[in-house]
């Protein structure tokens, strides 16, 4: 099923092809191009993780396994069973069969570009997107904890914990492994701090003058999006399976797949704005630039490629990543 949101809409269009951009200080990124195979994709290493194995590593062995099967969806079940990568991934992959799909760990992202429109093909693996059907609209938009003071909010936090105590609690054993007691004022504050969530939960303490409330304790973590409910490192093997599926990927139509530090520290319309006016590498590197002097600071890594006719491919056209279709 092919999943829109996110959708934005401008004015200008213009032809452009090919490729990639990186802006990795701290070497847990990487990116993956298989023009053989369709298949463009990206990997972040979890940086509250402690683990040595992250991007760079998880996308090395995605490699290796993948030259033995040639599968996407049995080389991440292989991925995920070695429980070793603190990783999220994201590939797309334009299949023989005419679909493009999109596998999705975490919160990178893939982005089909049809028609001057961005639309939005993975789902975050995130604590926000998790409970964002749940949460009732009049407590929508509040992002921080010291904006949640007046008696009716913590009605509306407390009614949240009590109609949704099984998810949430599906969602933190997912977090910690092994925790029994999750909901000890202990527990909560140890999930607090080992997801950087050390002054929210500052605050917390400030506003609660020493009483403990694990309604508004919990629903820090619901508003804090960083927070990754999934990766390699704790997925299902279901996880393996596509996300999305375009049916009808058309020639013409541009495909990005990048990290949480590309998207996070652009909007939209720029995003669109530079792929619409620009090639793909002059579009890429302009908005990498762009990001980089963003509010988040992070590792940045993004590919683009254009699907293009085989009938009207030339030989001096063919440079990766294009994708083809018959």
């Amino acid at each position: 099923m092919l999943i829109l949101s996110n959708i934005v809409q401008a004015n200008d269009s213009s032809k452009a092809k090919v490729s990639q951009s990186n802006n990795n200080k701290n070497g847990d990124d990487d990116f993956l191009m298989i023009e053989d195979d369709s298949l463009i994709g990206v990997f972040d290493g979890v940086s509250s993780s402690k683990s040595m194995s992250k991007g760079k590593e998880a996308k090395e062995e995605f490699l290796r396994i993948y030259e033995q099967n040639g599968s996407v969806r049995k080389s991440i079940e292989q991925l995920i069973a070695k429980k070793k990568f603190a990783s999220t991934l994201n590939i797309m992959q334009l299949r023989k069969n005419g679909q493009l799909n999109t596998y999705n760990i975490g919160d990178s992202r893939a982005y089909l570009i049809r028609e001057n429109r961005l639309i939005q093909l993975s789902r975050d693996d995130s604590l926000e997107c998790s409970l964002s059907e749940h949460i009732p609209n009049e407590l929508r938009g509040i992002k921080k904890i010291n904006k949640m003071r007046d008696q009716i909010i913590r009605i509306g936090a407390a009614e949240i914990f009590k109609n949704h105590q099984s998810l949430i609690t599906e969602i933190l054993k997912n977090l910690v492994p092994g925790e029994t007691e999750l909901f000890t004022e202990e527990n909560l504050e140890k999930i607090l701090t080992k997801f950087g969530l050390q002054q929210q939960l500052q605050t917390y303490k400030n506003d609660q003058k020493g009483k403990y409330n694990p309604a508004l304790l919990a629903l820090i973590l619901f508003q804090s999006p960083q927070v990754l409910t999934a990766s390699l490192q704790n997925s299902s093997k279901k996880k393996s399976n596509p996300q999305s599926t375009v049916p009808d990927p058309r020639p013409g139509d541009k495909i990005l797949v990048c990290t949480d530090g590309f998207y996070e520290n652009l909007a939209p319309q720029i995003i669109l704005k530079f792929i619409l006016q620009l090639t793909n590498q002059s579009a890429l590197d302009g908005l990498v630039e762009t990001a980089k002097k963003g509010p988040k600071p992070d590792d940045i890594t993004a590919v683009l490629a254009t699907i293009v006719n085989r009938n009207t491919l030339t030989s001096k056209e063919h440079l990766p990543p294009i994708f083809v279709t018959n």
